[in-house]
């Protein structure tokens, strides 16, 4: 499989966690990709997630997740996962991906116009052995750890304590210290406002 790629000069590295907590400020709407490895086989899904909350300007954060979920149980193994923020014109996409589970349906090859990329969009390299794909359409990879899984909620959720540890962001979504689109020409990234209502972000 090919790996879809930007050139770096339109792409932005950010690893100082008072920015890289800015990438969730604005709660974005998020797609999360996972995997394991299962002997020789890597299982991977995607997941949308919306209940994500910033903690600190430490690039800490918590997401609920439900305990039935699939992710759930790749996350729990490998505790290592991407988030990757949507644009406007990726509605049908989130709501696709959040309308199935990937322990029947292979995300990435059933749900059109979802492009797995190399984190941070690289070049090279076999992207079948990469752990964590990213997702190329989206205007920001962020992977994340999970700290501390909290399995004691009665909601049937898990509480996932995380830490984003690196981010790349497309150049026209990033000014060095904001992650908005930076001017009125470029999509707006995705926020769930409930009930199948997107907001967009903007500048």
């Amino acid at each position: 499989m090919q790996t879809p790629s930007l050139a770096m000069s339109q792409i932005f590295s950010v690893d100082q966690p008072q920015l890289l907590s800015r990438f969730l400020y604005t709660n974005p709407v998020c797609l999360l990709t996972s995997s394991k490895k299962d002997n020789s086989i890597i299982l991977r899904n995607i997941m949308t997630i919306s209940w994500i909350t910033l903690v600190d300007n430490h690039a800490h954060f918590i997401c609920s997740m439900n305990k039935k979920r699939f992710t759930a149980s790749l996350i729990s193994e490998s505790s290592d996962f991407i988030l990757n923020v949507p644009v406007k014109g990726m509605e049908s996409v989130v709501t696709s991906i959040g309308g199935c589970t990937g322990q029947k349906v292979d995300k990435w090859a059933e749900i059109p116009n979802v492009t797995p990329s190399r984190f941070g969009w690289m070049d090279g390299g076999d992207l079948n052995e990469e752990i964590n794909w990213g997702i190329d359409e989206c205007a920001a990879q962020l992977r994340c750890v999970v700290d501390k899984i909290d399995q004691e909620s009665n909601s049937g959720h898990n509480l996932l304590h995380c830490t984003i540890k690196k981010a790349f962001v497309k150049e026209k979504y990033w000014n060095g210290k904001h992650f908005a689109p930076r001017d009125k020409t470029v999509m707006p990234y995705l926020t769930f406002l409930g009930s199948g209502k997107f907001g967009y972000v903007t500048v």
